[in-house]
């Protein structure tokens, strides 16, 4: 096998794996929006999606979802909104803090484990 073969099944391998991890995203996200008594449609739809995890599900305003749009803004809110998505599954502030950094194994763990919606306990009414 030549060098440029070796390069290119090294490249193909590489795009898989971020493939199949987009899928197992996608549909971790479709779980929890399922969870959350949501349709799992929303994953598909950016506006819908976006604003009903945000304001619905992790309790946020409406500024928090504006901030999103906001370069390197953006990384602040983030948190809070894991925050409020794992405080509104249940799970403590130490989980929203790893979610921050590792989203990929904590959304299917939200999503297909044991835990249950319970909505936001400090979710702003309006």
């Amino acid at each position: 096998m030549d060098k440029e073969a070796g390069a290119a099944l090294i490249m193909f391998g590489i795009s898989f794996i971020f493939f199949i991890t987009a899928l197992v995203m996608i549909y971790s996200r479709a779980k929890i929006f399922k969870k959350a008594g949501y349709p799992g449609s929303y994953v598909f739809m950016p506006y819908t999606g976006g604003r009903t995890m945000i304001k619905e599900i992790a309790g946020m305003d409406d500024n928090t979802y504006k901030m999103m749009f906001i370069p390197f803004i953006n990384f602040i809110y983030l948190n809070k909104v894991f925050r409020g998505l794992a405080k509104a599954f249940g799970k403590s502030d130490r989980y929203a803090a790893i979610m921050s950094f590792f989203p990929f194994f904590l959304y299917p763990s939200l999503a297909f484990g044991s835990c249950k919606f319970v909505g936001n306990p400090e979710k702003k009414s309006i």
